[in-house]
């Protein structure tokens, strides 16, 4: 046979071995380059979700739509976070397909993509997120597994086996496990992630009072001098010591953007939260806002306590700084919808949160430096 024959023949079998293999690679593969970038849940009806329901190895959970708000159920219909429910049923809508994994469906328990139950492992199971409607009909439902490690060519770390997460392996519900390029775990909190963080907050520089009293201890007031900005104790004489300006100061910073831990169960009894006999502190704001917290027992003889709070508005007379009459009346209505919005329910604080406004009036005190302590002190010359 010629050359020139053999050359021909040989380019067609080259051809036709390279087509054979496509061919098998992407039946393979799952036409995986017919749906990478295609949108999950591009026709979701954003409108019409009126649940999210979260299903963990650990715990179930249900956001859902009550009226014009969105509450945390398992949290006794605490208001939820409007912007992490927006940003889930957003994201969840603009989710695309990172990459088809081949084979997925074999390798579930690896990836963390088993239904989520008693019947499979705990350290196997995904987490399922699931969008419903007001007649409770799934929307949208999706099985999160584990992350999706990127570890770079020639990183230190990727060789000791580290990396990054960089997404998250899904499993649909038609049985394709693909891999999405966003985390996912802010989707998938549990309960108290989902809480509403509106509570009490009072930058320090705004105070002009705060007192504390209750059982078995000593009422602390401490003010603001108006003239210098110096924090007072309240009939504190020179024999007692001088003020612990920095633990003042710390009572004063405890209300800046205080947060809580979670929230229990409004129907419990008073003497079983110890909001029967609380310790009751007030802080006066110079805009007129004041707020109550009334700290009651601890929680399961823990460090966490209950505690309610409640906020009222107070005029502010002889405040050179005080607005108008109509911003006065923006402050009542402030204080009008904290007191709707914190006032029913009942709050579980953390102990470091709670430690620098629980402190006793000895603990603000420190002691006098014994007389003459800072004289210079002199030096006999015959010593010298």
């Amino acid at each position: 046979m010629k050359t020139r024959n053999l050359l021909f023949l040989l380019l067609a079998m080259i051809l036709t071995g390279t087509c054979a293999y496509r061919g098998v690679l992407k039946t393979r593969r799952g036409n995986m380059p017919e749906q990478v970038g295609r949108a999950l849940f591009d026709d979701l009806p954003v409108n019409e979700v009126a649940a999210i329901v979260i299903e963990t190895p650990h715990t179930n959970l249900v956001v859902r739509r009550a009226g014009e708000t969105w509450v945390v159920a398992g949290r006794y219909d605490y208001p939820a976070k409007f912007e992490k429910v927006a940003y889930t049923i957003r994201g969840l809508r603009d989710l695309k397909v990172g990459q088809v994994v081949p084979g997925g469906d074999q390798r579930l328990g690896e990836l963390q993509l088993l239904e989520p139950g008693p019947e499979n492992p705990v350290d196997q199971q995904a987490s399922r997120l699931e969008l419903r409607d007001g007649s409770d009909r799934a929307l949208a439902n999706v099985l999160i597994g584990r992350h999706f490690i990127v570890r770079p060519q020639g990183d230190r770390q990727a060789m000791m086996g580290g990396g990054y997460p960089a997404g998250h392996y899904l499993r649909l519900p038609d049985g394709t496990v693909i891999i999405v390029g966003q985390t996912l775990d802010r989707m998938i909190e549990t309960a108290e992630g989902w809480l509403d963080e509106t509570f009490v907050t009072a930058a320090a520089a705004s105070l002009r009072e705060i007192s504390v009293s209750g059982p078995e201890r000593e009422e602390i007031v401490v003010s603001r001098a108006p003239d210098s900005n110096k924090l007072i104790l309240k009939d504190l004489t020179p024999e007692e010591g001088l003020p612990d300006d920095a633990r003042l100061s710390s009572l004063f910073g405890g209300l800046n953007y205080l947060s809580f831990r979670d929230v229990a169960d409004p129907a419990l009894p008073p003497a079983t939260t110890g909001l029967d006999d609380p310790i009751v502190l007030k802080a006066q704001v110079g805009d007129g806002l004041c707020y109550i917290m009334k700290i009651g027992a601890q929680v399961d003889n823990g460090a966490d306590r209950y505690v309610a709070v409640d906020v009222e508005y107070k005029d502010m007379a002889g405040d050179e700084s005080d607005d108008s009459e109509a911003s006065a009346d923006e402050r009542r209505k402030q204080a009008a919808e904290l007191h709707a919005r914190l006032s029913p329910w009942i709050y579980i604080l953390g102990s470091h949160r709670l430690e620098p406004l629980l402190r006793t009036r000895a603990e603000l005190i420190k002691d006098a430096p014994p007389a003459g302590a800072g004289d210079d002190e002199t030096i006999d010359e015959d010593e010298v």
